[in-house]
């Protein structure tokens, strides 16, 4: 079954990224949005916590232990569950901290 989650964590990486593509493309609300995660106050979350530690760190751990390499360990689904907890966060925030521009 981790060769499954693999391939989920993969997925998932594809989806974040076309939704960042999606966001940046969109109206000025929604690229207000995606600057805030790739260039503001939530990048460090963002890169370092949902995609190194959440996405990245556990698909090299689950692929060595696919392969036989390592021992299988929990320190994969406890990184995803943190990762996706993190990707919560930056998702809510930066929505709420964005906002429509006013009119003039």
């Amino acid at each position: 079954m981790a060769w499954l989650d693999n391939l989920f964590l993969v997925i998932e990486l594809a989806l974040i990224g076309m939704l960042l593509i999606g966001l940046a493309s969109s109206t000025e609300a929604h690229a207000e949005a995606a600057r805030l995660v790739l260039g503001g106050p939530f990048t460090a979350v963002f890169w370092i916590g949902v995609v190194g530690l959440g996405i990245v760190l556990p698909l090299v751990i689950q692929s060595l232990a696919v392969t036989h390499r390592i021992i299988h360990t929990p320190i994969a689904p406890i990184l995803v569950m943190l990762g996706g907890l993190a990707l919560r966060f930056v998702i809510v925030y930066a929505g709420q901290y964005s906002r429509w521009p006013r009119l003039s």
